[in-house]
């Protein structure tokens, strides 16, 4: 729309000198014939106007009748053509007048439509250029937002991986505390034989530091009794029911 504005402002301003222009040698025109009906009064006033009934009356003969009547006609058409001539000149220039005013007024309208457009394209271009700047603050706040948490994220797995290896070992360390030498929880052992590896309870037959019932011993490819198998022995059958039945199978861990 700004570039159309553009050239249609020349091309009205164009029209405008042209008319301006033809308006001068109009007027030019009009000035002369005015000057020339001007003359014409003056002399009319000066010299008197021949009287057409006089000349016509005081011929002397009907050939000098027929050119006095041509002269009167002539000199009546003249100044009847030169009048008409004038305010032919005179409307024409009023019309001319009026198209140089329009002229300049669709100038005028274009000019104002063209500045507009220049307004809002430096508007846009201002909105353009903040946003823009806005957005490339927000990119830049984002990657150092990034950089910072990467950075966080980082120290909290060395942070967790430290913790964990703390917690392995000491949750190693606990089991150890509680275990000791004994393949259950020493405080079980300790209920249930106080660790003597030859105990029998004589109510249920259950024998060795684990108390384990003969049943049970058979039943893990235990031979002879519990509590006449070797420590190792009594230990590596008493892993085996921890691992399958956990604490519930001793009295003791109820």
């Amino acid at each position: 729309m700004l570039a159309e504005g553009q050239q249609r402002e020349a091309e009205l301003a164009a029209r405008v000198e042209q008319t301006r222009a033809h308006l001068a040698r109009t007027r030019a025109r009009l000035h002369r014939a005015v000057r020339t009906l001007s003359d014409r009064l003056v002399s009319i006033y000066k010299e008197d106007s021949p009287d057409a009934a006089e000349l016509l009356l005081t011929a002397k003969g009907f050939d000098d009748l027929a050119n006095r009547a041509e002269l009167v006609g002539r000199i009546e058409n003249a100044d009847a053509s030169l009048a008409d001539r004038v305010r032919t000149l005179r409307d024409q220039v009023a019309g001319e007048l009026a198209q140089v005013r329009q002229a300049k007024a669709e100038q005028a309208a274009f000019n104002q439509r063209v500045a507009v457009a220049r307004d809002q394209i430096a508007s846009v271009r201002a909105n353009a250029e903040a946003q823009a700047a806005q957005l490339d603050a927000a990119r830049q706040e984002e990657a150092a937002t990034l950089s910072s948490l990467r950075s966080q994220v980082s120290s909290w797995e060395q942070q967790v991986q430290a913790a964990q290896q703390v917690s392995a070992a000491q949750a190693q360390q606990t089991v150890a505390s509680w275990v000791g030498d004994w393949a259950i929880p020493q405080t079980i052992v300790m209920c249930e034989s106080g660790g003597n590896y030859h105990a029998v309870n004589a109510s249920s037959g259950a024998g060795g530091a684990y108390q384990i019932l003969p049943s049970t011993w058979s039943l893990y490819g235990g031979s002879g009794s519990p509590q006449g198998a070797s420590p190792s022995e009594q230990s590596r059958i008493a892993a085996q029911i921890w691992a399958d039945s956990g604490p519930g199978a001793w009295a003791c861990a109820q």
